[in-house]
Parts: structure tokens; sequence; C-alpha cells
């Protein structure tokens, strides 16, 4: 589960360009709505709202891992190879060589399009508990980023492991999307530069090839010591089958031994009688 955590924090912070570019506008829109003299309450809600945000990845997280572990025994290695695949494609995309994954995207707006009317009616937001409950509308916005990490959470063992990871994942675009919100020029002129952006996308690549590379490495490790286990008990059934045999047959030795010198002894202590011609 650490690893799986660890590598969603990474792919948190390593989306910043991305977003910035899905959320960052929105965050700084919610930001500005307040008077610039009021600095702490611009924080309280952007943190309110990524709060939101990352309860719903969290919850999308966990059941992402119940619905694999009620269809399949173990998402090893095929959803570590889909999540790869997926991280590959987001990086292609990133730079600007492959638009592939904004198929999902436009799958997961069959559902924004029923959620995003019920966020439009928060607008505009002051209060914490507005911006709390509009982060968590804004976490199913359909992104192939997310549903890349998110396929990763479906091959944690449990709900909890499936939820920590997406929140791993929520936590590391916390400086990106804070940076948006309060920062939001600065931030996007430097994350335009073409060099970032390319920087980020090898990333990306490498860091999709690193994941369906150790999901197979671990399969394979996995199915060779389930091999030698097998093996090994098979000769030890086998060692023991032949132990068995063996005293068995030395069982039935002595046993065959015990009754001849009982025969012996029998035929001396009969009396022997002479013939009578």
């Amino acid at each position: 589960m650490i690893e799986a955590v660890i590598s969603a924090l990474l792919l948190g912070v390593l989306g910043a360009g991305h977003c910035l570019g899905m959320c960052g506008g929105f965050a700084a829109a919610l930001a500005y709505a307040i008077p610039a003299e009021k600095l702490a309450r611009r924080f309280a809600l952007l943190l309110a709202y990524n709060i939101g945000r990352i309860g719903s990845y969290a919850l999308l997280g966990a059941l992402a891992a119940l619905g694999q572990n009620a269809i399949f025994d173990s998402g090893y290695p095929l959803a570590r190879t889909i999540a790869g695949l997926l991280l590959i494609a987001t990086g292609l995309y990133q730079a600007e060589l492959w638009t592939g994954i904004t198929v999902l995207e436009r799958g997961g707006q069959k559902v924004w399009r029923y959620i995003q009317p019920l966020s439009q009616r928060l607008l505009p937001v002051y209060t914490v508990p507005k911006a709390l409950l509009l982060g968590a509308f804004w976490g199913w916005l359909p992104c192939g980023l997310v549903y890349s990490v998110l396929v990763l959470a479906a091959t944690q063992p449990g709900v909890t492991e499936g939820a920590l990871t997406m929140a791993a994942f929520g936590a590391g675009t916390l400086p990106a999307v804070f940076a948006g919100g309060l920062a939001a020029s600065w931030v996007r002129k430097w994350l335009a530069r073409r060099w970032f952006k390319m920087g980020l996308a090898g990333c990306f690549i490498l860091f999709g090839i690193w994941t369906i590379a150790v999901a197979w490495y671990h399969h394979s490790h996995h199915a060779g010591g389930h091999s030698h286990h097998s093996t090994l008990h098979q000769s030890t059934s086998h060692q023991g089958a032949s132990h068995h045999d063996t005293s068995h047959h030395i069982e039935h030795n002595d046993h065959s031994s015990v009754d001849d010198s009982e025969a012996n002894g029998l035929d001396h202590a009969m009396p022997h009688h002479p013939n009578h011609h």
C-alpha cells in the first residue's frame, strides 16, 4: 500500500500543469471573489474547496477498490498495466503528441453533465460550507489523470487502501491548485513554458513504464515462488509416501521374523516321540 500511496502523491505533484489547467482557473475565480485584503478568507475558502475535492477522490478510490475486489481475486498485473498505459497516454497528451486520453474524459462527461448543474447552484461562494460542497462536486470533473490514478487505486487490497491512494493523489495536487488560486497569472505563465511541459510529460511516460515493469516483475516473482512451493510440496509428499512404504515394509519384515521365531520356539518346546516299529 505504501508504494501506491507514494506513487499517487508524486503523480499529483507532477500533474501541476494539468491540474492548474483543469481546476486552477476555477480556484482563482473562487479566491478572487473575496476582496484582496481578506487573504485569510480566501485561504479558508480554497482549503475547504480542496478538502471537498480530495474527499470525492477518496470516495472514488474506495469504490474502485471495492468493485475490483468484488469481481476479481487480484488486480495484479492487469489493472497496474492499464494504469501504466493511462499514465503514458497522459504524458503524450501533455506533450501534445496524442490526445487519446480524452476518450475517457468524454466518457466521464456523461456523469458530469448531471453533477455540473448542482455545482452551478452554489455560485457565488462566500461561505466555507458552500466551498466544501462545491469541491466535492468538482472532484467528479472528467480528468484523464484522475482516471489513471483511479485504476492504480483499484489494485489495492481493500477499500481503505483505495481511498488513501486517491487522497494522496489529491494532496499532491494541492500546491498547484493553491498556487493557481492565489497567484494564478504568475503560475500559469511559468507552467506554460515549453521545456517545463515537456519535462512533466516525460516524467509521466517514465512513471507509466515503471508502473508496468514493476507490475509484471512482481507477478513473475510471485508465480515463480508459487511454482517452487508447489514443487516442494509435491516432493515432500512423495518423500513422505516413500518413507511410509519403507516403514511399512520394515514393520512387515519384523512381524515375519517374530512369527518365524515363535514357530521355531514351539517346535523345540513340543516333545519328540520315537517311532515304534
